[in-house]
């Protein structure tokens, strides 16, 4: 299976309401959203489904790739700030159960980088660094991926 882990682009410090939730994305998160969303229709098998926390900065983010791949993103609550990786783990195998081979899932650190450690070293695997606006390419074994994933590529865009 594909799977391409996205930490959402660079958001505002406060939303006006205050909550952490309702933050948007920076006018350089949008570039970020659109670099990735651009990188992934490129290739050669670019994700078929896009699940991403609701949180607004992350839902953004994902509807820029969306947009690029001309797909429609899922709101998911477990992919939501302060989520464990179990529960990215459990959207990765309900989304195998469906029969989809090429996934992209939009979220927050550190359930992203928490997430990169287990796939690729297992249980009490490292975090893998997962900066703002940044995307990881990964293969993994759908019916056994904690452990043994394979870093295919990053995507990031770079800019000052």
């Amino acid at each position: 299976m594909l799977l391409t882990l996205v930490r959402h682009g660079k958001a505002v410090i406060q939303a006006p309401s205050g909550m952490d939730a309702d933050r948007d994305l920076r006018p350089k998160g949008h570039r970020q959203a659109d670099f990735v969303g651009k990188t992934l229709a490129e290739l050669a098998e670019p994700p078929e489904v896009i699940v991403s926390s609701p949180y607004k900065r992350a839902w953004e983010t994902a509807e820029h790739i969306a947009t690029w791949l001309g797909l429609t993103a899922i709101a998911e609550e477990s992919l939501a700030v302060g989520c464990p990786p179990s529960e990215l783990l459990d959207v990765i195998a309900q989304l195998h159960s469906e029969g989809h081979t090429a996934l992209c899932l939009v979220g927050h650190n550190p359930t992203m980088e928490e997430s990169m450690g287990v796939l690729l070293d297992g249980p009490g695997g490292s975090p893998v660094r997962v900066r703002t606006g940044e995307a990881f390419r990964l293969e993994i074994d759908a019916d056994d991926p904690i452990g043994g994933a394979k870093v295919l590529g990053q995507i990031r865009l770079e800019e000052d």
